[in-house]
């Protein structure tokens, strides 16, 4: 109870007129304002977003990086393409995701190797990269196809392809993530979605007024 009032006097919880229930407040469900800079990045990037989705025919989500952490600001889908999971905030392995493997893209060695450790690092499925060398090599990809992709690594039968969103000054802030069933996304397939990706990525920079 002695909770519950803190949150009421914090203005993120609300009771309920005549009754004893309690609700989040607009505060907790919408913590940013509508002109906040975040927002106005989601609006001017939910068209791509959308484009991206219909295109690929797959779920495609807009992530903005927020130091070392991962959070989701938008999503689409298409009739029949996978179901999110996502939160808001995103904890699962950097080294075996589709978008924690394009923040680790934007860091310097350096970088990934302390935020990493030494490895081996923990298997999640048998397609895991545990070893830093080769996931090093896996992480080139950006710069030779500017799309990285995890395929099986954290989840088997799920495949994410990431291409990241750079701003004027070339600063890494964020990625567009295709998400879909690993059957589905084809070496020939992942190649397209790839291509498309980096495409919207780079329009983003252009539409968008952050």
């Amino acid at each position: 109870l002695r909770l519950l009032r803190s949150l009421e006097e914090s203005s993120y919880v609300v009771r309920m007129r005549g009754s004893k229930r309690y609700l989040p407040s607009p505060h907790a469900m919408r913590p940013l304002s509508l002109m906040h800079p975040v927002e106005q990045f989601r609006r001017d990037a939910s068209s791509i977003l959308a484009d991206l989705a219909e295109k690929t025919d797959q779920t495609a989500i807009l992530a903005l990086f927020i130091g070392n952490e991962r959070m989701v600001i938008d999503i689409e889908q298409r009739p029949g393409s996978l179901s999110p999971y996502y939160d808001n905030w995103l904890k699962g392995p950097m080294y075996a995701t589709g978008v924690g493997k394009a923040l680790l893209a934007s860091m310097t060695p350096e970088g990934r190797k302390a935020m990493l450790g030494p490895g081996p690092f923990q298997a999640f499925t048998a397609h895991t990269i545990t070893d830093p060398a080769a996931l090093e090599a896996n992480l080139a990809m950006v710069d030779t196809l500017g799309y990285v992709y995890s395929r099986d690594e954290h989840h088997v039968g799920l495949t994410a392809v990431s291409a990241l969103i750079s701003s004027w000054s070339r600063t890494a802030i964020g990625c567009l993530t295709v998400t879909g069933h690993s059957s589905v996304l084809t070496d020939e397939k992942l190649a397209q979605v790839g291509e498309e990706l980096v495409r919207c990525a780079q329009i983003i920079r252009y539409q968008t007024t952050t």
